[in-house]
């Protein structure tokens, strides 16, 4: 005899059923929250590389924008407009 689908499915959702509760220790929480207290959220050394790298990435952003010359940037950018030709509407 074949198993239906439906039986199968009973099982495995009913596997939780099994579990059995188990009480925690009284003083489980607070050793738990005084651990928590001792570390640092957020390591100085993590903060400061943090803070180095941003600093690195903007002095570079600012020698990258003023380093260059304004004719240079607007022949570039004048070379990738198209210019509109409107020859064939004057004919």
């Amino acid at each position: 005899m074949k198993v239906s689908s439906n039986n199968q499915m009973d099982k495995q959702l009913n596997i939780l059923q099994s579990i059995s509760r188990v009480e925690a220790p009284a003083h489980l929480y607070h050793a738990i929250m005084e651990k928590v207290k001792e570390q640092d959220v957020v390591s100085w050394h993590w903060v400061r590389g943090l803070a180095a790298a941003f600093l690195c990435l903007v002095a570079v952003e600012c020698y990258v924008l003023f380093s260059g010359t304004l004719v240079e940037d607007t022949v570039q950018t004048e070379q990738l407009v198209a210019v509109t030709d409107n020859f064939l509407y004057h004919e």
